[in-house]
């Protein structure tokens, strides 16, 4: 906008006629809108304060009058919110308060003369500019009978006003906090639902894997290959990456690596383990100088065609993959954890099964999002905290579509074990 007054055209009737800015056309005012810098130009004088020179406090005679004017400053202050003109007086001799705000601007409450004023001063009118609306604010107050407040009724609305400004903070604030909490809540409820995947923090975690024999492999597996993949070579890729996806996501302060079973190194034996497969558990059971307790043999299970479950006086039990018709497979999987045989301080944790559809139904069991709670519920209420277990469950699979096991149902389990428990000595016939 340039330095020059502008032209404002004004419609009457059937014919336009035009006026300079501040001028009355006809006995009608023509009202100017905007900020000191748009009606009188630019320069390094020009503020940001609303422009009110047209503005006359001093004719108005009514509480209603001195509302629609203080109203038109808040317009051509650009409308700041009461938030915003409560935060620019927090701090000063006059704090202003929400409800003090919206009631002065709707005129349901005549304002405090002291909380006019901190309102103009928050609006950006300048200090020379307030005084007649300070003569406005008396002039009413005496026509309205209503004394001017001075001395102790002075003091007494000020610290009123002091006191409903800091309770709209402490609103505010506790508003903030409650915030927090909800935040804090949905972590720590997140936090408390992380009983398998969840490790210590600065914990070093290692997922295995087996490698798969060159017949079996993929081309880009090679090496050499332009695409190699690295991964591609690894048995239970589904499985795997499901793995790999939770341990990452709840333990950002961990180092999470991937290996293939044949290429574990005494470092990575002697960090939490997390095992996937049949024929992985049968390659790094050497590692161990001591027994992984579990009565589940170790070999594999594809071969076989079944997990087979042993007890101490040499009497085993077979679960057994099998077709059911209809495009349908039941299939068999298994889940063990406990202490790590060479770092009782770490853990081991195998995902098994007979094919590889029995592997992720037994890893899903703790990573889909309607069945892992109350999978892992019924294993916090089922095995003793810190002790080694072990279950063998049904996993059904219907045209490719892996069912997740329940493991709250007793159809969906075979066969359980836990070190806790005296009844581990029988044999395994006996027990589901």
């Amino acid at each position: 906008m340039s330095g020059r007054a502008r032209t404002i055209s004004v419609l009457i009737g059937d014919s336009q006629r035009s006026t300079q800015d501040g001028q009355a056309l006809n006995g009608e005012l023509v009202v100017r809108f905007g900020t000191t810098g748009d009606t009188c130009g630019q320069g390094s004088d020009v503020t940001d304060a609303p422009y009110t020179s047209d503005l006359d406090p001093a004719s108005v005679t009514t509480r209603s009058e001195l509302t629609a004017l203080l109203q038109q400053v808040h317009v051509r202050a650009d409308k700041p919110s009461l938030r915003t003109l409560v935060a620019k007086t927090r701090h000063t001799q006059t704090p202003l308060s929400k409800t003090a705000l919206s009631d002065m601007l709707r005129g349901a409450r005549f304002p405090r003369k002291t909380v006019m004023v901190a309102f103009l001063r928050a609006c950006g009118v300048p200090a020379d500019q307030i005084e007649p609306w300070i003569r406005a604010w008396d002039k009413i107050s005496s026509r309205e009978s209503r004394p001017a407040e001075t001395g102790e009724s002075e003091h007494l609305g000020q610290e009123i006003d002091r006191l409903q400004a800091e309770s709209d903070r402490l609103q505010a604030d506790n508003d903030r906090l409650q915030a927090g909490n909800d935040r804090l809540r949905l972590k720590l409820a997140e936090i408390d639902r992380r009983s398998i995947w969840s490790f210590p923090d600065n914990s070093r975690i290692t997922l295995v894997s087996y490698r798969l024999p060159p017949d079996l492999r993929p081309p880009y597996a090679d090496p050499t290959h332009q695409n190699y993949e690295r991964l591609s070579g690894l048995a239970d890729l589904d499985t795997l990456t499901d793995i790999y996806g939770e341990v990452s996501k709840y333990n950002p302060a961990s180092e999470a690596i991937i290996m293939a079973a044949q290429d574990l190194t005494w470092r990575e034996v002697k960090s939490h383990l997390v095992l996937i497969g049949g024929l992985t558990w049968k390659t790094v059971i050497p590692w161990f100088s001591q027994n992984f307790p579990i009565p589940i043999e170790a070999e594999d299970p594809f071969e076989r065609g079944a997990i087979v479950v042993r007890n101490p006086d040499g009497g085993e039990r077979e679960f057994k993959s099998r077709p059911v018709g209809d495009g349908r497979v039941e299939d068999v999987g298994f889940f063990a954890r406990g202490k790590n045989p060479e770092e009782p301080l770490l853990t081991l944790t195998i995902c098994g099964g007979v094919t590889t559809r029995g592997v992720l139904g037994a890893a899903k069991c703790f990573i889909d999002l309607e069945m892992r709670d109350r999978n892992e519920a019924y294993l916090k209420q089922r095995f003793p905290e810190g002790s080694t277990y072990c279950v063998v469950m049904r996993v059904q699979v219907v045209h490719q579509d892996v069912r997740i096991p329940d493991l709250s149902k007793e159809d969906d389990r075979f066969f359980e074990w836990c070190d806790s428990w005296a009844e581990s000595t029988r044999d395994v016939s006996e027990l589901r």
